[in-house]
């Protein structure tokens, strides 16, 4: 039969022994006519509801074949609902080639693992190759923790296709975790804890249902809240302005861009104005960014003058700031939040401004106070 074989001869002497490891050759057996093969990679394809994959299908030509294969692709119980073929570019192979294969997902899709069958046909001769599709729900993006009083509030966006979620906890950085709620809302107040402790979280996003009877995402990113007393409080504040400079581009204005930072040349502007504060003591002061763009560098911050207008300042025209550095971020992973520690310039109530720069050359960039809602700066600063 055609195919490729692993061949090996073992001998045995009168007493029975033999060697453990004979070698061994590939030999590959043609067949004795035109003929073709046909693999498809890779052998499993992840996509989330609404999204969509591709395949490579290839086909080698045997023993001379120089017909042209025309492509197909089905499942065994036909397409769930959701899923259609997108069809075959190439939809067919002259004697030998590849073509990628489509499948695109709508948002009605729900979790399943498809098993695909690709067939070659030519002519009288039909070859098929298996592949998989994996629907799987994405994990739940821009989980948010915010301490209370012995609680901590934590909400986050929906996942297409889920039915519920699982929200976990754990004592320390990274895991282990345990599930305690099972909402089917994006939103759960943890309640209970110990003020003064650290509590981190994740949640992954559930489907109840369907061919397979459900399935679960990957977890979120993690976020950690550290509970409080009635003793202390907080006051959160998003910037009043804030813009990115170029030295490429001296005299445009980025105030409505993302916030960006990177050496040589690009930094970005971040002004707060606070309030509230009053007599009570400023304990601590963080600047929350999230990142929309990874870097080894998140910037090292300068306190700067006030004098700017988010819609007016260039590189050109930049504020005066001091060459110390108020705090840096090292590495900052993308779609989290980086937190810079200001506490020791905020002391009350005031205007801030600062100057980000950076020693790096890979882009760090941030979401401005004109992002979404969920993902804009936050200066939070904690009082007694």
């Amino acid at each position: 039969m055609p195919g490729t074989y692993t061949i090996s001869l073992r001998v045995i002497d009168a007493t029975g022994n033999s060697d453990p490891s004979p070698p061994t050759r590939t030999i590959t057996v043609l067949p004795t006519s035109p003929d073709f093969s046909i693999t498809v990679g890779p052998a499993a394809q992840e996509v989330f509801p609404g999204g969509l994959t591709t395949y490579t299908v290839t086909v080698a030509p045997l023993s001379g074949f120089t017909g042209t294969v025309n492509l197909s692709v089905g499942s065994e119980s036909g397409f769930p609902t959701g899923v259609t073929s997108g069809g075959f570019s190439p939809p067919s192979i002259r004697t030998g080639g590849s073509s990628i294969l489509t499948m695109p997902t709508s948002t009605s899709t729900v979790p399943y693992a498809l098993s695909l069958t690709i067939t070659g046909a030519s002519g009288t001769i039909n070859h098929t190759a298996a592949t998989t599709l994996l629907v799987n729900l994405a994990p739940p993006a821009g989980l948010t923790a915010t301490a209370g009083d012995a609680q901590v509030s934590l909400s986050w966006p929906a996942s297409v296709g889920a039915t519920g979620y699982h929200v976990k906890r754990a004592m320390v950085d990274g895991g282990p975790y345990q599930t305690f709620a099972c909402p089917s809302g994006t939103s759960i107040v943890d309640t209970g804890l110990v003020n003064g402790t650290t509590y981190y979280y994740t949640v992954s996003a559930i489907f109840t249902g369907g061919r397979d009877k459900g399935g679960e995402s990957a977890d979120s990113v993690q976020v950690s809240a550290t509970p409080q007393g009635p003793q202390g409080s907080t006051l959160t504040f998003t910037p009043t302005a804030d813009a990115t400079i170029k030295k490429g581009s001296p005299n445009k204005n980025f105030g409505s861009a993302k916030l960006s930072v990177k050496s040589p040349g690009v930094r970005f502007l971040i002004k707060f104005t606070v309030s509230g504060v009053g007599t009570r003591t400023v304990t601590g002061a963080k600047l929350r960014l999230w990142n929309v763009d990874p870097s080894n560098g998140g910037g090292d911050f300068h306190v700067s003058d006030t004098s700017w207008g988010e819609n007016t300042v260039t590189w050109n025209t930049p504020p005066a700031y001091y060459s110390e550095t108020v705090t840096s971020l090292g590495s900052v992973a993308q779609n989290a939040w980086a937190e810079a520690d200001l506490s020791t310039v905020i002391s009350g109530d005031g205007t801030y401004s600062f100057c980000v720069t950076s020693s790096s050359t890979d882009v760090a960039s941030y979401t401005s106070k004109e992002g979404t809602s969920a993902h804009r700066p936050q200066l939070v600063l904690s009082l007694q």
